[in-house]
């Protein structure tokens, strides 16, 4: 959420290997990246597209994000822990209800207009742990220099009932519906509240 109320937003983005994987990662990656997405929508969101720079390749020169390369899915993008996608539920409510009450805004208009051709890919009901996210654990692996134990996962897969890959949820069935109708009523009285004071403003 902290990109949405920034000045300039600059992703840093080289051509380098990565350390651990020995693996060349570039612009193309970061676009991948879910963590990298929910960031450049919160950007979005706040400002739209101004002051939006990359620095990629190796030059080290900085140029306008192209924002036609970046996919806004956030959810289908890639998590190093997909139990993370819960930690970003309500972040993205947050989001959402910005894009909902600016949606007017030029540089907001087209973004509520996908969010709402594809909602379902926007929201997700839920997720699936994969085999992959299931055979990290017990042991621990690095994320974010900080060491997380990978029992403690497999413990949060089983904590809310089922095996460890059955579905998890993320946004249910209503819990979109319901922050519309939140965020409308709050739109509502606030056009209401204008429109009452109109008048006295004139008079």
């Amino acid at each position: 959420m902290y990109a949405a109320y920034c000045d300039v937003f600059v992703a840093v983005a080289p051509t380098a290997v990565h350390h651990d994987h020995g693996c060349t990662m570039d612009l193309e990656d970061y676009c991948k990246r879910g963590f990298c997405r929910v960031e450049m929508l919160s950007k979005l969101c706040g400002s739209g597209s101004a002051n939006s720079y990359v620095m990629q390749g190796t030059g080290g020169l900085l140029r306008p994000f192209p924002l036609e390369s970046l996919s806004f899915f956030v959810f289908e993008g890639q998590f190093t822990i997909e139990s993370d996608k819960e930690l970003l539920v309500v972040p993205a409510l947050g989001l959402y209800s910005l894009i909902i009450r600016q949606k007017d805004l030029p540089h907001m208009r087209e973004i509520y207009d996908l969010v709402q051709k594809h909602k379902e890919r926007f929201f997700p009901p839920d997720w699936t742990p994969t085999a992959a996210e299931e055979s990290r654990a017990p042991g621990t692996a690095a994320r974010f220099g900080h060491r997380v134990t990978r029992a403690a996962t497999r413990s949060r897969f089983r904590s809310k009932g089922g095996t460890s890959n059955s579905p998890r949820e993320l946004f249910g069935t209503r819990l979109v519906e319901l922050l519309e109708e939140y965020v409308g009523d709050i739109v509502a009285r606030k056009l209401e509240r204008r429109s009452r004071a109109r008048p006295a403003d004139e008079g």
